[in-house]
């Protein structure tokens, strides 16, 4: 689990902090965020003795953020991952508290 980004500045291309080879799972929290620290202690399980994952987490701060912004102020709800595949593609975008999707999503991903 790498934390990419602590203030809310804005990452123009998420290719460039996914892990080459890797499914990984791009996490936007915030501190002020419930449910982010549920889904926190859920990826840090599920890291657990599986080499294929990475966990990049992204700390929008407020809403008003630029990070927030470009990523998701659009979205219905708090907390926000994206799921990438091994080669890179875009496999699924996850908004509020579904562990059960989030792992759907990441075995999808590890296909």
């Amino acid at each position: 689990m790498q934390i990419v980004v602590k203030d809310g500045s804005d990452v123009p291309d998420l290719a460039r902090i996914l892990a080459p080879g890797r499914v990984t799972v791009v996490d936007f929290y915030a501190d002020w965020c419930g449910p982010c620290k549920d889904v926190e202690r859920h990826l840090a399980q599920k890291l657990t003795g599986r080499a294929d994952i990475a966990v990049r987490k992204l700390n929008i701060m407020t809403w008003d953020s630029a990070l927030a912004k470009h990523y998701v102020s659009k979205l219905p709800s708090m907390p926000v991952q994206i799921i990438f595949g091994k080669d890179g593609r875009k496999i699924e975008t996850i908004s509020g508290l579904d562990l059960a999707a989030l792992d759907r999503a990441i075995d999808k991903a590890a296909r």
